[in-house]
Protein backbone atom coordinates (compact mmCIF):
# COMPACT_ATOMS: atom_id res chain seq x y z
CA UNK A 1 0.00 0.00 0.00
CA UNK A 2 1.31 3.45 -0.91
CA UNK A 3 -0.12 6.52 0.76
CA UNK A 4 0.10 10.23 0.07
CA UNK A 5 1.07 12.66 2.78
CA UNK A 6 -2.06 14.20 4.36
CA UNK A 7 -2.32 17.98 4.25
CA UNK A 8 -1.02 19.81 7.29
CA UNK A 9 -3.00 22.65 8.81
CA UNK A 10 -1.03 25.86 9.24
CA UNK A 11 -1.57 28.45 11.97
CA UNK A 12 -0.44 32.05 12.24
CA UNK A 13 1.30 33.64 15.23
CA UNK A 14 -0.45 36.98 15.64
CA UNK A 15 1.46 38.44 18.56
CA UNK A 16 3.36 37.95 21.79
CA UNK A 17 2.38 38.61 25.39
CA UNK A 18 4.76 39.44 28.21
CA UNK A 19 4.29 41.26 31.47
CA UNK A 20 7.74 42.80 31.54
CA UNK A 21 11.11 43.03 29.89
CA UNK A 22 12.42 40.18 32.04
CA UNK A 23 9.19 38.58 33.22
CA UNK A 24 8.94 35.05 34.53
CA UNK A 25 5.19 35.09 33.86
CA UNK A 26 4.66 34.42 30.16
CA UNK A 27 1.43 33.04 28.69
CA UNK A 28 0.56 31.30 25.44
CA UNK A 29 -2.91 31.64 23.93
CA UNK A 30 -4.25 29.15 21.36
CA UNK A 31 -7.35 29.20 19.23
CA UNK A 32 -9.77 26.38 19.99
CA UNK A 33 -9.34 25.04 16.44
CA UNK A 34 -5.70 24.35 17.20
CA UNK A 35 -6.42 22.57 20.49
CA UNK A 36 -9.06 20.35 18.90
CA UNK A 37 -7.18 19.74 15.64
CA UNK A 38 -6.75 16.04 14.88
CA UNK A 39 -3.00 16.36 14.38
CA UNK A 40 -2.60 18.23 17.68
CA UNK A 41 -4.60 15.63 19.58
CA UNK A 42 -2.76 12.75 17.92
CA UNK A 43 0.66 14.18 18.72
CA UNK A 44 -0.40 14.84 22.32
CA UNK A 45 -1.37 11.20 22.74
CA UNK A 46 1.12 9.38 20.55
CA UNK A 47 4.08 11.78 20.37
CA UNK A 48 6.47 11.56 17.43
CA UNK A 49 9.46 9.51 16.35
CA UNK A 50 11.72 8.75 19.33
CA UNK A 51 9.90 11.37 21.38
CA UNK A 52 7.91 11.21 24.61
CA UNK A 53 4.40 9.84 24.18
CA UNK A 54 1.42 9.31 26.45
CA UNK A 55 0.16 6.17 24.67
CA UNK A 56 2.71 3.43 23.96
CA UNK A 57 1.73 1.44 20.87
CA UNK A 58 2.78 -2.15 20.32
CA UNK A 59 2.00 -4.73 17.64
CA UNK A 60 1.78 -8.39 18.60
CA UNK A 61 2.26 -10.69 15.61
CA UNK A 62 1.48 -14.42 15.94
CA UNK A 63 2.37 -17.04 13.36
CA UNK A 64 0.00 -19.86 14.29
CA UNK A 65 1.40 -22.19 11.62
CA UNK A 66 4.98 -22.15 12.91
CA UNK A 67 4.04 -21.25 16.49
CA UNK A 68 6.03 -18.02 16.60
CA UNK A 69 5.18 -14.71 18.21
CA UNK A 70 6.81 -11.27 18.37
CA UNK A 71 5.91 -8.02 20.07
CA UNK A 72 7.23 -4.79 18.60
CA UNK A 73 6.85 -1.28 20.04
CA UNK A 74 6.91 1.58 17.57
CA UNK A 75 6.91 5.36 17.56
CA UNK A 76 5.84 7.91 15.03
CA UNK A 77 2.93 10.01 13.93
CA UNK A 78 -0.49 8.36 14.04
CA UNK A 79 -2.88 9.60 11.37
CA UNK A 80 -6.55 8.70 10.98
CA UNK A 81 -7.53 7.55 7.47
CA UNK A 82 -11.29 7.23 7.02
CA UNK A 83 -10.79 5.25 3.78
CA UNK A 84 -9.51 2.23 5.72
CA UNK A 85 -11.75 -0.54 6.97
CA UNK A 86 -12.63 -0.62 10.65
CA UNK A 87 -9.79 -2.91 11.74
CA UNK A 88 -7.10 -1.89 9.23
CA UNK A 89 -3.80 -0.23 10.05
CA UNK A 90 -0.90 0.70 7.77
CA UNK A 91 2.58 0.66 9.31
CA UNK A 92 5.86 2.01 7.84
CA UNK A 93 7.91 -0.40 5.76
CA UNK A 94 10.66 -0.80 8.37
CA UNK A 95 8.10 -1.84 11.01
CA UNK A 96 6.72 -4.45 8.62
CA UNK A 97 10.23 -5.76 7.92
CA UNK A 98 11.06 -6.04 11.63
CA UNK A 99 7.86 -8.01 12.26
CA UNK A 100 8.55 -10.33 9.35
CA UNK A 101 12.16 -10.96 10.31
CA UNK A 102 11.11 -11.47 13.92
CA UNK A 103 8.82 -14.27 12.73
CA UNK A 104 11.72 -15.66 10.66
CA UNK A 105 10.11 -14.65 7.37
CA UNK A 106 11.61 -12.79 4.44
CA UNK A 107 9.16 -10.18 3.09
CA UNK A 108 11.06 -10.02 -0.20
CA UNK A 109 10.72 -13.77 -0.75
CA UNK A 110 7.19 -14.00 0.66
CA UNK A 111 5.52 -10.61 0.06
CA UNK A 112 2.17 -11.95 1.30
CA UNK A 113 3.65 -13.13 4.64
CA UNK A 114 0.91 -11.29 6.58
CA UNK A 115 -1.77 -13.71 5.31
CA UNK A 116 -0.86 -16.43 7.82
CA UNK A 117 -0.22 -14.06 10.72
CA UNK A 118 -2.70 -12.63 13.22
CA UNK A 119 -2.06 -9.18 14.64
CA UNK A 120 -3.08 -7.45 17.85
CA UNK A 121 -2.65 -3.74 18.49
CA UNK A 122 -1.77 -3.02 22.13
CA UNK A 123 -2.07 0.48 23.54
CA UNK A 124 -0.66 1.13 27.00
CA UNK A 125 -0.80 4.18 29.23
CA UNK A 126 -0.07 4.84 32.88
CA UNK A 127 -3.71 4.15 33.71
CA UNK A 128 -5.16 1.60 31.32
CA UNK A 129 -4.29 -0.97 28.64
CA UNK A 130 -6.31 -1.79 25.52
CA UNK A 131 -6.01 -4.61 22.99
CA UNK A 132 -7.73 -5.03 19.62
CA UNK A 133 -7.46 -7.35 16.63
CA UNK A 134 -6.26 -5.64 13.46
CA UNK A 135 -5.53 -6.28 9.81
CA UNK A 136 -1.98 -5.07 9.24
CA UNK A 137 -0.93 -3.53 5.93
CA UNK A 138 2.63 -2.45 5.17
CA UNK A 139 3.58 0.84 3.53
CA UNK A 140 5.36 0.34 0.20
CA UNK A 141 7.05 3.73 0.00
CA UNK A 142 10.61 2.86 1.03
CA UNK A 143 11.85 6.36 0.16
CA UNK A 144 9.90 7.93 2.98
CA UNK A 145 12.33 9.39 5.51
CA UNK A 146 12.28 7.88 8.99
CA UNK A 147 11.42 11.15 10.71
CA UNK A 148 8.44 11.55 8.35
CA UNK A 149 7.03 8.07 8.85
CA UNK A 150 3.38 7.80 9.73
CA UNK A 151 1.13 5.01 10.93
CA UNK A 152 -2.30 5.17 9.34
CA UNK A 153 -5.25 3.81 11.29
CA UNK A 154 -8.94 3.54 10.54
CA UNK A 155 -11.43 5.86 12.17
CA UNK A 156 -12.68 3.04 14.41
CA UNK A 157 -9.18 2.24 15.69
CA UNK A 158 -8.36 5.92 16.14
CA UNK A 159 -11.49 6.45 18.24
CA UNK A 160 -10.74 3.30 20.22
CA UNK A 161 -7.25 4.58 21.04
CA UNK A 162 -8.72 7.89 22.25
CA UNK A 163 -12.12 6.78 23.57
CA UNK A 164 -14.69 9.11 25.07
CA UNK A 165 -14.91 7.19 28.35
CA UNK A 166 -11.27 7.92 29.11
CA UNK A 167 -11.96 11.62 29.38
CA UNK A 168 -9.60 13.98 31.14
CA UNK A 169 -9.78 17.39 32.75
CA UNK A 170 -6.84 19.69 32.10
CA UNK A 171 -5.59 21.97 34.87
CA UNK A 172 -3.26 24.83 33.99
CA UNK A 173 -0.57 25.45 36.61
CA UNK A 174 2.30 27.91 36.76
CA UNK A 175 5.22 25.48 36.91
CA UNK A 176 6.38 22.03 38.00
CA UNK A 177 6.26 22.98 41.69
CA UNK A 178 2.54 23.79 41.52
CA UNK A 179 2.01 20.71 39.35
CA UNK A 180 3.51 18.48 42.05
CA UNK A 181 1.25 19.99 44.72
CA UNK A 182 -1.91 19.68 42.59
CA UNK A 183 -1.09 16.10 41.52
CA UNK A 184 -0.46 15.04 45.12
CA UNK A 185 -3.77 16.48 46.29
CA UNK A 186 -5.72 14.90 43.41
CA UNK A 187 -4.11 11.49 43.89
CA UNK A 188 -5.06 11.58 47.59
CA UNK A 189 -8.67 11.98 46.43
CA UNK A 190 -8.40 8.91 44.17
CA UNK A 191 -7.83 10.59 40.80
CA UNK A 192 -5.25 9.53 38.21
CA UNK A 193 -2.96 12.38 37.22
CA UNK A 194 -0.25 12.94 34.66
CA UNK A 195 2.01 15.91 34.04
CA UNK A 196 2.72 15.94 30.25
CA UNK A 197 5.64 18.34 30.58
CA UNK A 198 7.36 15.84 32.87
CA UNK A 199 6.98 12.91 30.43
CA UNK A 200 10.30 12.27 28.76
CA UNK A 201 12.26 9.50 27.11
CA UNK A 202 15.24 7.60 28.50
CA UNK A 203 17.78 10.15 27.30
CA UNK A 204 15.79 13.01 28.81
CA UNK A 205 15.69 11.19 32.16
CA UNK A 206 19.47 10.74 32.10
CA UNK A 207 19.94 14.46 31.39
CA UNK A 208 17.55 15.35 34.23
CA UNK A 209 19.49 13.10 36.61
CA UNK A 210 22.79 14.73 35.63
CA UNK A 211 21.26 18.19 36.07
CA UNK A 212 19.90 17.25 39.51
CA UNK A 213 23.30 15.99 40.66
CA UNK A 214 25.00 19.10 39.25
CA UNK A 215 22.60 21.50 40.98
CA UNK A 216 22.95 19.52 44.22
CA UNK A 217 26.73 19.97 44.20
CA UNK A 218 26.30 23.61 43.18
CA UNK A 219 23.92 24.35 46.06
CA UNK A 220 26.24 22.62 48.54
CA UNK A 221 29.19 24.64 47.27
CA UNK A 222 27.22 27.89 47.51
CA UNK A 223 26.15 27.07 51.08
CA UNK A 224 29.78 26.59 52.07
CA UNK A 225 30.73 29.91 50.42
CA UNK A 226 27.86 31.72 52.16
CA UNK A 227 28.89 30.27 55.52
CA UNK A 228 32.49 31.46 55.20
CA UNK A 229 31.41 34.90 53.99
CA UNK A 230 29.06 35.22 56.97
CA UNK A 231 31.80 34.08 59.33
CA UNK A 232 34.33 36.57 57.96
CA UNK A 233 31.86 39.47 58.15
CA UNK A 234 30.80 38.67 61.72
CA UNK A 235 34.39 38.09 62.78
CA UNK A 236 35.41 41.52 61.48
CA UNK A 237 32.48 43.10 63.31
CA UNK A 238 33.47 41.41 66.55
CA UNK A 239 37.15 42.27 66.10
CA UNK A 240 36.13 45.93 65.83
CA UNK A 241 34.66 45.63 69.34
CA UNK A 242 37.68 44.03 70.97
CA UNK A 243 38.68 47.19 72.81
CA UNK A 244 35.16 47.60 74.17
CA UNK A 245 35.19 44.09 75.57
CA UNK A 246 38.67 44.61 77.05
CA UNK A 247 37.45 47.73 78.82
CA UNK A 248 34.48 45.77 80.19
CA UNK A 249 36.85 43.07 81.43
CA UNK A 250 39.12 45.63 83.05
CA UNK A 251 36.24 47.00 85.14
CA UNK A 252 35.22 43.52 86.28
CA UNK A 253 32.78 42.17 83.71
CA UNK A 254 32.56 38.38 83.91
CA UNK A 255 33.07 35.98 81.03
CA UNK A 256 29.47 34.79 81.36
CA UNK A 257 28.06 38.32 81.14
CA UNK A 258 30.14 39.26 78.10
CA UNK A 259 29.21 35.99 76.43
CA UNK A 260 25.52 36.83 76.86
CA UNK A 261 26.02 40.32 75.45
CA UNK A 262 27.91 39.00 72.43
CA UNK A 263 25.36 36.30 71.61
CA UNK A 264 22.48 38.76 72.17
CA UNK A 265 24.01 41.24 69.70
CA UNK A 266 24.57 38.53 67.11
CA UNK A 267 21.03 37.17 67.46
CA UNK A 268 19.50 40.65 67.18
CA UNK A 269 21.60 41.31 64.07
CA UNK A 270 20.47 37.98 62.63
CA UNK A 271 16.81 38.70 63.37
CA UNK A 272 17.05 42.11 61.71
CA UNK A 273 18.68 40.60 58.59
CA UNK A 274 16.10 37.80 58.58
CA UNK A 275 13.15 40.20 58.75
CA UNK A 276 14.59 42.47 56.04
CA UNK A 277 15.28 39.53 53.72
CA UNK A 278 11.83 37.99 54.15
CA UNK A 279 10.25 41.44 53.79
CA UNK A 280 12.13 41.95 50.52
CA UNK A 281 10.87 38.64 49.11
CA UNK A 282 7.31 39.45 50.22
CA UNK A 283 7.55 42.78 48.41
CA UNK A 284 8.98 40.97 45.37
CA UNK A 285 5.69 39.02 45.05
CA UNK A 286 3.82 42.23 44.22
CA UNK A 287 6.45 43.87 42.01
CA UNK A 288 7.38 42.53 38.59
CA UNK A 289 11.15 41.89 38.76
CA UNK A 290 13.56 39.36 37.30
CA UNK A 291 13.86 37.71 40.75
CA UNK A 292 11.70 34.55 41.03
CA UNK A 293 9.08 34.29 43.77
CA UNK A 294 10.97 32.02 46.14
CA UNK A 295 8.56 32.35 49.08
CA UNK A 296 5.98 30.19 47.32
CA UNK A 297 8.31 27.23 47.87
CA UNK A 298 8.47 27.82 51.64
CA UNK A 299 6.28 26.36 54.37
CA UNK A 300 6.20 27.37 58.03
CA UNK A 301 8.66 24.54 58.74
CA UNK A 302 11.06 26.08 56.22
CA UNK A 303 11.03 29.44 58.03
CA UNK A 304 11.49 27.68 61.36
CA UNK A 305 14.42 25.62 60.07
CA UNK A 306 16.18 28.68 58.59
CA UNK A 307 15.63 30.68 61.79
CA UNK A 308 16.97 27.82 63.94
CA UNK A 309 20.09 27.44 61.79
CA UNK A 310 20.80 31.17 61.99
CA UNK A 311 20.40 31.18 65.80
CA UNK A 312 22.77 28.23 66.14
CA UNK A 313 25.27 29.96 63.87
CA UNK A 314 25.09 33.14 66.00
CA UNK A 315 25.62 31.16 69.22
CA UNK A 316 28.57 29.21 67.80
CA UNK A 317 30.28 32.33 66.46
CA UNK A 318 29.66 34.20 69.73
CA UNK A 319 31.16 31.41 71.84
CA UNK A 320 34.15 31.14 69.54
CA UNK A 321 34.78 34.88 69.70
CA UNK A 322 34.56 34.95 73.51
CA UNK A 323 36.97 32.05 73.84
CA UNK A 324 39.48 34.00 71.80
CA UNK A 325 39.04 37.13 73.94
CA UNK A 326 39.39 35.34 77.29
CA UNK A 327 42.37 33.27 76.13
CA UNK A 328 44.64 36.22 77.09
CA UNK A 329 44.82 38.34 80.20
CA UNK A 330 43.50 41.89 80.18
CA UNK A 331 46.95 43.47 80.52
CA UNK A 332 48.46 41.35 77.73
CA UNK A 333 45.55 42.02 75.43
CA UNK A 334 45.66 45.77 76.06
CA UNK A 335 49.39 45.88 75.34
CA UNK A 336 48.88 44.06 72.04
CA UNK A 337 46.09 46.44 71.05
Amino acid sequence: VTRQMPPTTTYTIVGMTKYGARSWNENLYFHNDFLTDQETVAKSYFGSNYGANYVQLEVEASDTVNDRKINLSFHGKVVMDDTLSDNEIIVPVDIGQELAYGLQMDPEVTPDWTDDVTFQLLSKTNFYDDEMSITLLVENDEDEEIMEQRTYVSEAIYNALIPDEYYQISVMVEDSYDATIVMTQLELQGYNTIYPSDVTDMYGQIIQLIQTIYFGFLMGFLMVIIYFISYIVLRNVQNAKKKDYLVFRSIGASKKALNRVTIFELIMTMILAYVLTVGFFILNQYINTFIPNYLRYFKWTTYLAIFTILVLLAVLLGNRFNKKIFSRSVITALKQE
